[in-house]
């Protein structure tokens, strides 16, 4: 979640791959872009990352293996929708989508958080069911156990629905799985006192408003930690074009010093030739001259 190093490193690849065509492909190219995009995403500059995944459809139709970078422009851009409220936008490119998920499944988890959210959005609960279940039910045909994504959006189905004991049952099956971190804690909290709140429970929803407090804290140190961390790389990336900068000029200055030194060589050996041109000539004047004065020495 280091998204500020993500869009620096994301850039210096993008330039490294313009400057040397044979790095990447037309195709990696267009993902590279799509990454850059989300970084804009998850940074909250929607306009901005909309522009770049609208960019990503754009290149990524003129391709002949052009399907993943398209699944990946139309997932990103019906998050945005998302993000931004767009239900209607983000239902029809929901509709745009739906053929290249059969090809990518595995990117149905993807797609499922994202038509969810939509659907939800929209208050269509159908929907929003019927992507709960497949999600549920894709995951339990690839083997797996029940992710903590399909648990959570359980939660705040039944919150919708304002069905509190329902998603206080959702809530713990998601607080029951390993690897929470600071962020998931604050929401499953939250989802606690939004579903107490809805069932009345006064007393309880404000101890667990307390419990936020605390974890909101905790949330807050880990995103400062994560902070320092994120300008560490950004220091080191900075480092590094430095370097690359140095080096460059350094380049430079030795090909212009080559270059001199090859000029003076060709103007040296132009001078050298003219010279020996010159001293050619007068040998070859005094030569007439001492013929010249030696026949009228004869002559006399």
């Amino acid at each position: 979640q280091k998204y500020d190093a993500a869009y620096e490193y994301l850039l210096l690849c993008q330039n490294i791959v313009n400057r040397n065509e044979q790095l990447a492909s037309d195709r990696e190219r267009v993902v590279i872009l799509n990454n850059i995009g989300v970084t804009y995403l998850h940074r909250r500059m929607y306009q901005a990352a909309d522009s770049v995944f609208t960019e990503v459809e754009r290149q990524a139709s003129a391709l002949d293996d052009s399907a993943y970078p398209m699944l990946l422009s139309f997932i990103n851009q019906a998050n945005v929708s998302a993000k931004m409220e767009h239900w209607e936008k983000g239902a029809q490119l929901l509709e745009k989508m739906e053929p290249y998920i059969t090809e990518f499944i595995y990117m149905f988890p993807d797609y499922a958080k994202i038509a969810f959210n939509i659907h939800l959005g929209s208050a269509d609960y159908p929907k929003a069911h019927f992507i709960l279940d497949s999600l549920r039910r894709h995951e339990l045909a690839e083997g797996e156990a029940l992710s903590g994504a399909y648990y959570s959006m359980k939660a705040r189905y039944h919150l919708a629905k304002n069905q509190p004991k329902q998603a206080l049952s959702a809530i713990e099956q998601r607080a029951s799985l390993p690897g929470l971190d600071a962020e998931d804690r604050v929401q499953l909290s939250r989802q606690r006192m939004e579903a107490y709140l809805i069932s009345g429970a006064q007393s309880q929803a404000l101890d667990e408003i307390r419990q936020l407090g605390k974890l909101y804290r905790e949330y807050e140190q880990e995103k400062q930690k994560r902070r320092t961390e994120e300008m560490a790389a950004l220091y080191d990336i900075e480092t590094y074009k430095a370097a690359r900068d140095y080096a460059q000029e350094r380049a430079d200055a030795m090909e212009m010093r080559a270059q001199l030194l090859e000029t003076n060589r060709i103007y040296l050996a132009a001078a050298l030739l003219f010279a020996i041109g010159g001293l050619i000539i007068l040998i070859l004047d005094i030569w007439a001259i001492v013929s010249i004065v030696g026949s009228s020495a004869g002559v006399g």
